[in-house]
């Protein structure tokens, strides 16, 4: 994968709930609007249309990106490694920590389909650096 960009998108039903939140907040806020004029309606439907657009992001933008510059993580904020920076990774139960020097990824298992996991994995493991012997 030396000019090749990999991207790989959130499993298909993952966010599902998220959809149904956002639908059920506007009309839970709509509903509210009717019989109260409070401060609760314009809480539901600002609750429902952040709902509504993590939906929509997740549904657009992929999880995880590998480039030939590094990896990139695509969450509310951003994280980028360099392949320079690149020290290794570990496995946990349900995440992989990709590390480097300043900082650390985490990739969620659950966010993914098993064949992408093992895309990652099997890509990550290619670019582990070579320890030095001392």
């Amino acid at each position: 994968m030396k000019s090749e960009v990999m991207k790989f998108k959130y499993r298909p039903k993952q966010f599902k709930p998220f959809l149904y939140g956002g639908i059920v907040g506007i009309a839970m806020g709509l509903i509210y609007m009717i019989f109260d004029t409070g401060f609760t309606s314009k809480f539901f439907v600002l609750y429902g249309l952040i709902m509504l657009f993590n939906f929509f992001y997740s549904e657009n933008t992929p999880y995880v990106i590998l480039d030939e510059k590094g990896i990139k993580v695509n969450r509310l904020f951003s994280k980028r490694i360099k392949w320079e920076d690149y020290e290794g990774l570990r496995f946990y139960v349900g995440d992989i920590r990709v590390l480097s020097k300043q900082k650390t990824i985490h990739i969620n298992k659950e966010f993914l389909n098993q064949v992408d996991i093992e895309a990652i994995e099997e890509e990550l493991k290619s670019r582990l650096p070579h320890r030095k012997a001392s």
